[in-house]
């Protein structure tokens, strides 16, 4: 039996990222699930990857930030599967960090319409039908962030709900006082987060430095400073998409073979999903320390250029 067997729960924003996890999970813990997004078509993709599992997966297309689509998407609910029990209202968007002086109407009114009112129409309505059916319901509303450390091995302390452990870590503060030296860098203050990599993607489908390559004979580092909880937010979308560049007065990019992290109190550090902890952290570039055997048409696509197929051979071993 899933731990949501029987449950009728509406998640919106479910075309992708926390939404689509969500929706998935609970299909897959035995929930009906209607699954709220612009995107219909990634809708119908989502549903026809969780037609096996235990749950039941509907869709309604709309924007959250319509008064009509809050209507819609719980008249769907209702109407499906008899009641509503859980509403996840997870439906969001990122402005693209303007400052504030420069914000244009347009811009603003898109970011209050969906973040404040749309998730205002989803909660009234919500809340309608919790006050008709008699019994009352569970709402959650999100706000997600990637301390991606600290969220991933705090896991475990939350369900397994990377939704709650990215809240929770958020509420305990996101920056700690390090010492980095290396790559021409010697720094000491408040970091909320220190990203190495010798390749493009991570967890996620974070993509924070799109230059980096595993065989170029180097590693990379993104040094995110202390910023407040807000401006964490607003630039972790930027992040995720490796416009690092947009984001000089808060990240610094660096590049060599060899950085050193030291702190007063214990951190943790995210090795591909195993954590080490510890208050002196070494990252060395090893020359020809792996090797990978892949298939002999494998390449590696530059982001920029993928669309004219210009391509990175890899070294075959």
């Amino acid at each position: 039996m899933g731990r949501l067997d029987g449950k009728v729960c509406i998640v919106t924003g479910a075309s992708a990222g926390i939404g689509r996890a969500t929706a998935e999970l609970f299909c897959r813990e035995g929930a009906k699930v209607v699954a709220v997004a612009r995107r219909e078509e990634r809708l119908k993709e989502l549903a026809e990857e969780c037609k096996d599992a235990p749950g039941e997966m509907m869709w309604y297309a709309g924007d959250v930030g319509d008064p009509a689509a809050a209507v819609g998407m719980v008249k769907k609910a209702v109407e499906t599967f008899g009641k509503l029990d859980v509403a996840v209202n997870c439906a969001g968007v990122m402005d693209d960090n303007t400052a504030i002086a420069d914000m244009s109407d347009e811009m603003l009114e898109k970011t209050f319409r969906i973040n404040t009112f749309g998730l205002m129409y989803g909660l009234r309505e919500e809340c309608k039908q919790y006050l008709a059916q008699g019994d009352g319901g569970v709402i959650v509303n999100i706000c997600s962030v990637g301390i991606d450390a600290r969220i991933g091995t705090e896991v475990h302390q939350y369900h397994d709900s990377y939704v709650l452990s990215a809240v929770a870590n958020l509420f305990k503060g996101i920056a700690q006082p390090l010492t980095v030296r290396g790559c021409g860098m010697e720094y000491s203050g408040g970091t909320s987060l220190i990203c190495a990599c010798n390749g493009r993607f991570y967890g996620g489908g974070f993509n924070p430095i799109p230059d980096s390559m595993p065989d170029n004979g180097k590693l990379e580092f993104l040094v995110v400073r202390d910023v407040s909880r807000l401006t964490f937010i607003r630039l972790v979308g930027k992040y995720a998409k490796g416009r690092y560049r947009e984001l000089e007065q808060f990240i610094t990019h660096l590049e060599g073979d060899h950085l050193e992290i030291d702190s007063e109190n214990e951190i943790v550090v995210n090795i591909d999903g195993e954590a080490l902890y510890g208050k002196h952290v070494n990252f060395d570039l090893i020359p020809g320390g792996v090797n990978f055997l892949v298939p002999a048409n494998m390449a590696f696509f530059h982001p920029e250029t993928a669309g004219g197929h210009e391509t990175r051979e890899f070294v075959h071993t």
